[in-house]
């Protein structure tokens, strides 16, 4: 049988009396490549966005790319190598965890919208649960980006941890994650510790220590150990304490200067970001978590700024180069390294095969961590 396929088998007898019968069954989804998640030393994690709907299935494309409105359309940039998916489809699911695993990715960070968000109810409720219970999840590991966004009405406002209902949603939300997903023993962990990636946090403000100190009281109650706690901040920012000693770990959200979009000039700018973060964090007994970039297209102002994103070209030759500078300032404390995104067509930043590059970007992954 051939790889990265599900199979339905068709079974027919016949006896001597030419009494005849047959049967039909369907496989369970057979790997197109080999798992490696795992035997790599380094830690290799990918954002995973299971939000995406087709009308075969749901009636409506969902986002596939956004117009300058900020509303759906059906054209994305590039098109899937399987075809505008349905997230909830289970050989979709299994497809993806088949090809991240087989190119070194050891775990996913699936996005979370917190408990109560109406809008993406479907995320948690119906694709989440799917990622988590397909039979090829248990070969690989699982975290959450946490959407900060969804706390304030106006992100660009900050969101702060002043405002009784800001908390409250947080510390709920973190709450939610210990009583239903940290004891799974395929969440990740760091220092025995689950890893939760929180978004944005550049626009955090307010008491935070006390919010992130309820938070982590949360967890221990109902899990009995501490939150893994790695705050992403935007676009190469200076290291400052505010970014840094809340959480246990650093790390930049998408390698990309604001202030100038010159290919050459964001390449040095991210291995001066990288150099700096990691004795920075060191010196605040603190981690650091390098990322490596594709591209980026964002064709709506940033939620938090405003402002319009520079666009970073997509191309293997820029993806190997971020591979190089993340490799090269790799904390030894987790060994983590983490790709923004494996399937955010939208911003066009993602690495998932397509009818255009095939599984160059993979390949490519897959070679920086045979070499390294």
């Amino acid at each position: 049988m051939k790889g990265g396929k599900e199979y339905q088998l068709t079974v027919s007898a016949q006896d001597s009396r030419n009494n005849k019968t047959a049967a039909q069954f369907e496989t369970p989804y057979v790997r197109e490549f080999e798992s490696t998640a795992g035997r790599d030393r380094v830690l290799v994690g990918a954002y995973y966005y299971p939000w995406y709907t087709n009308p075969c299935r749901s009636g409506v494309f969902s986002h596939w790319k956004e117009d300058a409105a900020g509303k759906d359309g059906t054209t994305p940039n590039g098109t899937p190598l399987i075809g505008l998916y349905n997230s909830d489809d289970p050989l979709v699911i299994s497809k993806h965890i088949d090809w991240m695993t087989g190119h070194g990715v050891a775990f996913l960070i699936l996005d979370w919208w917190g408990v109560d968000n109406s809008d993406h109810k479907f995320i948690d409720n119906v694709n989440l649960e799917l990622v988590l219970g397909n039979p090829l999840a248990s070969e690989t590991q699982f975290s959450v980006i946490y959407e900060s966004g969804h706390l304030v009405n106006d992100p660009a406002g900050g969101i702060d941890f002043d405002d009784p209902n800001i908390l409250s949603r947080f510390v709920d939300d973190m709450s939610y994650l210990a009583r239903n997903h940290l004891s799974n023993p395929r969440f990740l962990r760091v220092q025995n510790c689950p890893a939760i990636f929180l978004y944005a946090t550049q626009s955090y403000k307010g008491d935070l220590v006390s919010a992130i100190r309820q938070a982590r009281d949360q967890v221990k109650q109902a899990v009995g150990v501490d939150l893994y706690l790695v705050g992403l901040h935007d676009a190469l920012q200076d290291p400052q304490p505010n970014l840094m000693d809340p959480y246990d770990a650093a790390c930049n959200w998408v390698n990309m200067f604001w202030g100038d979009n010159r290919e050459y000039y964001n390449e040095i700018r991210t291995q001066q970001h990288d150099s700096r973060w990691l004795p920075y964090a060191h010196s605040r007994r603190r981690e650091f978590v390098p990322s490596a970039l594709a591209g980026f297209h964002r064709v709506v102002p940033d939620f938090v700024t405003g402002a319009w994103l520079p666009v970073l070209q997509k191309s293997p030759q820029r993806f190997v180069k971020q591979l190089q500078t993340a490799l090269n300032y790799l904390d030894t404390s987790n060994n983590m390294l983490v790709i923004p995104t494996f399937n955010d067509w939208a911003e066009n930043a993602q690495i998932e095969p397509s009818v255009e590059d095939g599984l160059k970007y993979l390949e490519t992954l897959r070679d920086a961590l045979t070499g390294h």
